[in-house]
């Protein structure tokens, strides 16, 4: 985003070599042999002085004062290779041969920052000269008090033979924009805000859950034939780079700005949108290409393009045809424009000025030819997109594809805000005889869409879910969901009310009003916090001691304190542990294998109560996991999983192996066991252990090794052991068995 901070430039002179600054004195009047110091001293002067700010900016070439009004346009600060897509696009006539070695603009560009009415963005290099040329870029920026004395740039228009008014060309009704973006903020605001990567940008996994938020399927906004793809990414972008959305607290949240800017008229809207999206990097107008390192060329050639549009007549509604368009799209910065490569240069020092004519028209064929196959196509997906999205153009369609284009009523008034100056106020909405909307019994609101200015349909957005939207009427519903929004938001109950009867121009029924304090009043009965510093203290004396020490919160509960403002470095002293609760919970559990369930000191809030689902209080005060615990908690719809769960990310001691096998069968899982008679053949010598165990005659009638010296005899055969091993010599003892039970 532009630094909006910091463009006084006050703050670089320092920085400017000193013959530099000799020069641009001279430009502002001073004189080129005063020393360094001087020469910033008369220059902070000089740019108190409005009237010596006009007097030079008077004396500008035409090419020079376009270059600082499109400067102005972009925020004061903006990269060059736009500025100068711009300059092309508008038809600004440039000094110099288009056949040189420097291109016409980069070379104006360079003797402008000379004059220092402009300077350059550098850690490293000169701010009066470009850094690089052609395939790169440099951000160049003006000092604000220059900047108030330019106007808007100059557009040149050209000549296109209009075509007939198609019979049923397509346009966006200018309030679906505004619902868009409404509809966005307040998904936004709902999330409390987007989470952001260490870059600043948004997480992929947090604009799908906008488009998810509004029903986008598969992110894309359509609307009849027209597909608006990524819109969540690209009405974010839009309001970022327009200022209506920033990074606070790593999270993307609404500014200031956006409460003023949902009440603009639409044009006023759609002109700072339309400066957004030529400036995001992050959505693309079709995936048809493969952009890769040259992404920066799309939002290149959304600014030639919104730049050209503005050379249409304003005057009255005429469509063109877009083959002519493009052809003028092409007349205007072909030569110094690819979406999917470095822009290559026709140079030539052939001293025979007709044999360059005919190679520059043979170059200029290829590159036609190469721009059929891109940017043509590129051109129509802009029409259909973002241009159509925005509301201004209207497009006759004939099999999906534009075939003519005109600048919609909206379109030229976003273009042209100095014709809007010169026409005559509309009334104020309010005063129509018509009313903005009518609330039923049954909690349907009809909206008149005609006769609603925005501020009117920021308050339908908010405090109504909207179920369908046509051209000149949409359908509302007032819901409980749609009456905390409008609370969250600010308002009050009595605001809403009224609200709702400002716009109807009459009394809501009954009703409706009972039912929206009803909601409210549910609503003040508990307060949920998204981010909060909450503190415990053993006891109330505890919190009270810390109160004594500055830390300032709100009561809740008799041991706890909502801290509204941010503590020390002494306060923070104060408390023996802090969790933070967006991180990973800390393992403080400790299981026995009686069930037994320790908890040290460095639990969260909720860990005990998670686990009273679970555990019972034995006389002792202790929790414990017991058979009926368990059940009791399966018995009430409790899955063991979530308790292996809880168990898994809290524990700090791996649990006995024998209560997890106990938690097992205390949930029902089956896990039976058997006890059987057994006969066992004891030696107490090794040698003769030994072997019995590598015997292939005594194998047979063992059923396998219990322990060293041990063997388990298989019972049917016990007298044929004895007489194999009578065989050997031993002699077999039996001792007393158990009997079967």
């Amino acid at each position: 985003m532009p630094d909006k901070n910091n463009r006084s430039f006050d703050a670089f002179w320092a920085r400017v070599e000193a013959e530099s600054l000799k020069r641009i004195s001279k430009t502002f009047g001073g004189k080129s042999t005063w020393r360094k110091d001087e020469c910033i001293a008369f220059l902070q002067a000089a740019l108190k002085d409005e009237d010596r700010i006009r007097d030079v900016l008077n004396q500008l070439a035409p090419h020079e004062t376009n270059l600082l009004a499109f400067i102005k346009l972009m925020g004061g600060e903006t990269e060059s290779n736009l500025i100068k897509m711009a300059m092309y696009a508008s038809g600004t006539r440039l000094p110099g041969t288009r056949y040189g070695y420097l291109d016409p603009f980069e070379d104006a560009l360079n003797k402008f920052l000379r004059r220092g009415l402009v300077l350059v963005r550098s850690d490293y290099g000169s701010m009066t000269s470009l850094s690089s040329y052609s395939y790169s870029t440099d951000t160049v920026f003006s000092d604000d008090r220059i900047l108030t004395h330019v106007g808007r740039p100059i557009y040149q228009p050209f000549t296109l033979e209009p075509a007939p008014t198609p019979p049923a060309a397509a346009s966006r009704p200018p309030h679906l924009i505004s619902m868009q973006v409404i509809s966005v903020l307040n998904a936004i605001e709902a999330a409390h805000g987007l989470k952001v990567t260490l870059s600043n940008e948004v997480r992929v996994t947090e604009i799908r859950k906008v488009a998810k938020a509004l029903d986008w399927k598969n992110n894309a906004l359509v609307e009849g034939d027209f597909v608006l793809p990524n819109a969540a990414a690209f009405t974010i972008g839009a309001l970022r780079w327009a200022g209506i959305l920033d990074v606070k607290d790593n999270l993307l949240q609404p500014t200031p700005l956006a409460k003023e800017f949902v009440a603009w008229p639409v044009e006023q809207q759609v002109r700072l949108l339309a400066q957004g999206i030529i400036r995001t990097e992050n959505w693309q107008e079709t995936d048809l290409f493969h952009y890769g390192y040259y992404t920066r060329n799309c939002y290149m050639g959304r600014f030639a393009l919104y730049t050209l549009l503005h050379c249409l007549s304003a005057d009255q509604p005429a469509f063109y045809p877009v083959e002519n368009f493009d052809l003028a799209f092409f007349q205007r910065i072909g030569e110094h424009f690819k979406l999917l490569s470095f822009t290559p240069r026709f140079q030539s020092y052939d001293k025979d000025a007709q044999a360059t004519e005919i190679k520059y028209a043979k170059w200029l064929a290829d590159q036609r030819e190469s721009w059929l196959k891109t940017e043509r196509i590129w051109l129509e997906e802009s029409l259909k997109t973002w241009l159509y999205f925005l509301g201004i153009v209207s497009l006759d369609m004939v099999k999906g594809k534009p075939v003519a284009l005109g600048l919609t009523n909206l379109g030229r008034a976003a273009l042209h805000p100095e014709q809007q100056a010169s026409q005559p106020a509309p009334l104020p909405a309010f005063k129509s005889n018509h009313p903005a909307w009518v609330v039923q019994p049954n909690f349907d609101v009809i909206a008149y869409l005609d006769h609603l200015p925005t501020g009117q349909l920021t308050f339908l957005e908010r405090n109504a879910e909207r179920k369908k939207a046509g051209e000149h009427v949409a359908e509302y519903r007032i819901t409980r969901e749609s009456v905390y929004r409008g609370l969250e938001s600010g308002m009050s109950v009595q605001e809403i009310v009224d609200s709702w009867q400002r716009g109807s121009g009459k009394n809501l029924p009954q009703n409706i009003t009972v039912e929206i304090h009803e909601w409210a009043a549910l609503r003040e009965k508990m307060t949920l916090y998204r981010h909060a510093n909450l503190a415990e203290y053993p006891d109330a004396a505890g919190r009270e001691a810390a109160v004594k020490h500055g830390v300032i919160g709100t009561p809740i509960g008799e041991r706890f304190l909502l801290i509204t403002e941010p503590l020390n470095k002494a306060q923070t002293k104060l408390f023996y542990d802090i969790l933070d609760y967006s991180l990973p919970p800390q393992r403080s559990l400790i299981i026995d294998e009686d069930g037994t369930v320790m908890i040290n000191d460095h639990a969260d809030l909720v860990l005990t109560a998670r686990l009273q689902e679970w555990a019972e209080r034995d006389p002792a005060g202790s929790l414990r996991l017991t058979k009926e615990s368990i059940r009791r908690a399966i018995g009430s719809g409790q899955a063991i999983n979530t308790l292996f769960k809880l168990l898994g990310e809290r524990i700090a001691r791996i649990m006995p192996p024998m209560m997890q096998i106990a938690l097992r069968a205390w949930a029902g899982e089956p896990l039976n066991l058997s006890l059987e008679n057994i006969l066992v053949l004891y030696s107490p010598s090794p040698d003769t252990s030994y072997a019995i165990q590598n015997s292939a005659l005594l194998r047979p009638y063992l059923r396998g090794v219990l322990a060293p010296g041990y063997f388990l005899v298989k019972e049917e055969r016990l007298e044929e052991l004895q007489a194999q091993l009578e065989r050997f010599g031993l002699d077999v003892q039996f001792t007393q068995m158990q009997k079967r039970r």
